[in-house]
């Protein structure tokens, strides 16, 4: 069987604060906030900037509310809109770990990689315990080709939080560069099972499956990944 090898494309980490409560003395500002907060949730995220931005014209100072609408925008790939209301967060809050972390990731996604490892090593130095900050630097080494290095920072992401989804998926995917098929399939199978409705896990598998001669579950594979696709476009 014959597999159109695709790009495969890792997802960078852009975490939101998610605050239900959150007292900064403006109960306007806390209102529009938690709406945006809302509309993240749902992945509504056109709906959720304009939210933040007023949250952010009765609290310029609303460091979570900065983080948050440059989350959003960072999910709608407009990665220089993210990153100056990460500068902004930067500038307010100089320890704030989530802020140096998606500003990170904004960076790597548009190639000013080394930039963005900078933040994740700035973001992982003020909070040891962030795993998308080590799963954000994994993805920078690999767009390096510093693929051991990437794999021990997807080790860690997975230490950390065993149910990060993205690690595995990640991981698996560099051990595949890497050639070393069982531990890819091993990995992709876990993020399969953390996350079933993820698409290119399945064409990742379809691809591990095709180089270790399994053509009936890479044909199985590519058939659900087509699926999820087209469920995703209706």
């Amino acid at each position: 069987m014959w597999i159109r090898f695709v790009p495969l494309v890792l997802t960078m980490a852009a975490i939101p604060f998610l605050l239900s409560v959150f007292s900064i003395g403006s109960n306007k500002a806390i209102e529009h906030f938690n709406m945006g907060v809302a509309l993240s949730a749902d992945d509504l995220w056109e709906e959720a900037i304009p939210e933040y931005g007023e949250a952010i014209l009765l609290k310029p100072d609303f460091t979570e509310a900065h983080i948050n609408r440059g989350a959003a925008y960072s999910d709608l790939g407009r990665h220089v809109a993210a990153i100056r209301h990460f500068d902004e967060a930067v500038r307010l809050d100089s320890k704030n770990a989530f802020a140096f972390m998606n500003r990170g990731g904004s960076y790597i996604t548009m190639g000013k990689t080394q930039h963005g490892i900078e933040d994740q090593d700035e973001a992982i130095r003020l909070d040891p315990e962030l795993a998308h900050a080590y799963l954000n630097r994994g993805f920078g080494y690999g767009e390096l080709g510093m693929n051991r290095r990437a794999i021990e920072d997807f080790d860690a992401a997975i230490q950390i939080e065993p149910e990060v989804g993205l690690a595995y998926s990640n991981r698996g995917r560099t051990y595949f560069l890497l050639g070393d098929d069982e531990k890819a399939k091993s990995d992709l199978n876990e993020a399969i099972l953390l996350n079933p409705e993820r698409a290119a896990n399945y064409t990742i598998r379809a691809l591990i499956n095709t180089r270790l001669g399994d053509v009936e579950q890479a044909q199985s594979d590519l058939k659900r990944a087509t699926e999820l696709n087209s469920e995703r476009q209706s």
